[in-house]
């Protein structure tokens, strides 16, 4: 028998639980099947007593623990077991529901590498992930995706559907074919496309050169502009946003482009937001799990900071790969009144996250636990930007998101308060 212990920290999206199994003092499992079906058993618990979202999703969750217990039990080696625990986190259809490790042919987590629209039995390509495998194949949005490393992807789309739902739920077919269009860690990403009604076969090829955590320039009519690659708590992301946005202080506006920005922490992104505020102030509400549903909303809150103020109006950038922590940056930014949200959907991970370690296998799980709510209410998870970019439908001939962020500042907003 086992226990629970939980303990609060920071980390991806707001405010992370980390959850510790812990085994109890009676006579510990022996054998293989015993410790597989320990560790399947500390998942099913922490899916159960903490997932933020499973009292509103499709899945029956029972039915999953019923099928593949048997087939935990019966996984001797390593790989078929990851790949187990990942069909029971699939089930979920969350992004934030994965392992924190991976076999060599697991499926990558989504979102990753192409947003594909489906339309009427076609697959369209609306966005491409900076640094990703199919950004080095050539592909560009308005190409009709036609099949992965030789397999059609309605194939693949349909062998991504998750099982055990108790009803249809078109999230789960968003997941699915996200999870399609990412593929496998060793895939080869050859991508047959159709473009123009030519088809032909890309392929990756160079290398996609590193961006740096922080990089920023003048666009337009002297407007800032700053592009944020990550929040993760690891990096000096904060001293290198002090700097550029030292050397745009004088600009008539500031664009923060987070597009393909994987998310982090909040302590880097809440220092960030204090440079565009004069004032503390609540950014966010967020909850917790309380018996079968949640529990009442706690506001989070963020300081000014610095010798500072940048008070000019501000665009934020977003777009599918937008994940996490950058969907929680905008979201702060556009509910404090200080920034408007430019782009398209983000990745729709609505949540801070918890982890556990299996306690035999030692494999980190990590699921969504405090769902976080704008401060009008609105789920992160169906937060919209306030002006829409149809990347397909612009003629700009360079990037049509920064053109269109261009254009909102124009208009002028309120300053900082």
């Amino acid at each position: 028998m086992s226990q629970i212990r939980l303990r609060g920290y920071q980390c991806t999206g707001v405010l992370l639980l980390a959850v510790v199994v812990c085994q109890a003092s009676a006579q510990p499992a022996h054998s293989l099947p015993d410790q597989r079906a320990a560790d399947f058993s500390a998942l099913d618990r922490f899916v159960r007593e903490s997932y933020a979202f499973l009292p509103m999703k499709a899945t029956d969750w029972s039915a999953v623990i019923r099928a593949l217990m048997p087939r935990a039990r019966a996984a001797r080696d390593d790989t078929t077991w990851m790949h187990l625990l990942e069909e029971a986190l699939d089930s979920l259809y969350d992004g934030h529901a994965q392992l924190n490790t991976n076999a060599t042919d697991s499926w990558r987590p989504v979102p990753y590498g192409l947003s594909v629209q489906p339309d009427k039995g076609r697959y369209v390509i609306t966005a491409v992930q900076r640094g990703s495998l199919p950004e080095r194949t050539g592909v560009r949005p308005g190409d009709e995706l036609v099949a992965i490393d030789g397999v059609p992807l309605s194939r693949l789309y349909e062998s991504r559907r998750p099982r055990f739902l108790t009803r249809a739920d078109p999230a789960a077919d968003e997941w699915a074919l996200a999870s399609a269009v990412a593929g496998r860690h060793n895939s080869r990403y050859e991508l047959l496309i159709r473009r123009a009604g030519r088809e032909s076969v890309l392929t990756p090829s160079g290398t996609t050169p590193a961006r740096d955590d922080v990089e920023w320039k003048r666009v337009g009519r002297d407007i800032g502009l700053i592009a944020i690659s990550t929040f993760a708590a690891d990096r000096d992301v904060v001293p290198a946003f002090d700097r550029a946005l030292e050397a745009l202080r004088n600009t008539r506006g500031l664009i923060v482009d987070v597009r393909s920005n994987a998310g982090g922490d909040t302590t880097i992104a809440r220092p960030i937001i204090g440079r565009l505020l004069t004032a503390r102030r609540q950014y966010a509400w967020m909850a917790n799990r309380d018996g079968p549903g949640l529990g009442p909303r706690r506001p989070e809150f963020v300081d000014a900071r610095g010798p500072w103020t940048y008070s000019a109006a501000v665009v934020v950038l977003v777009d599918r790969f937008s994940v996490s922590m950058a969907e929680g940056f905008a979201m702060a930014l556009s509910g404090l009144g200080r920034a408007r949200i430019v782009g398209t959907r983000m990745a729709g991970l609505g949540a801070a996250v918890g982890r556990i370690e299996l306690p035999y296998s030692r494999i980190p799980v990590q699921i969504s636990t405090e769902p976080v709510y704008a401060l009008d209410g609105t789920p992160r998870w169906e937060l919209d930007p306030d002006v829409v970019v149809n990347p397909l439908g612009r003629a700009d001939r360079n990037d049509p998101f920064i053109a269109a962020a261009i254009e909102e500042l124009e208009r002028g907003r309120p300053a900082a308060r």
